[in-house]
């Protein structure tokens, strides 16, 4: 699941009760969409969404990022 889940004041730890039904709701909600999918879908999305970690476009350094990297490297 991609989702942060709200926390009781104080944080998780500080009540356990209302943290696991608040678990607990969230991934009920999550089930039911996910069986919604047939298992097809279901295992492509999961690839897809795994596939997709690590990529990033990078742009090459500009002139001054350049110089900040040889004088870092330097001292």
């Amino acid at each position: 699941m991609d989702e942060v889940l709200p926390e009781p004041f104080g944080g998780a730890h500080t009540n356990a009760e209302k943290t696991a039904e608040t678990l607990k709701a969230f991934l009920l909600k999550h089930l039911d969409q996910l069986l919604q999918l047939p298992a097809a879908d279901r295992l492509k999305q999961r690839y897809a969404k795994f596939r997709a970690y690590g990529h990033f476009n990078e742009k090459p350094p500009s002139e001054v990022e350049k110089q900040e990297a040889l004088v870092t490297t330097i001292t």
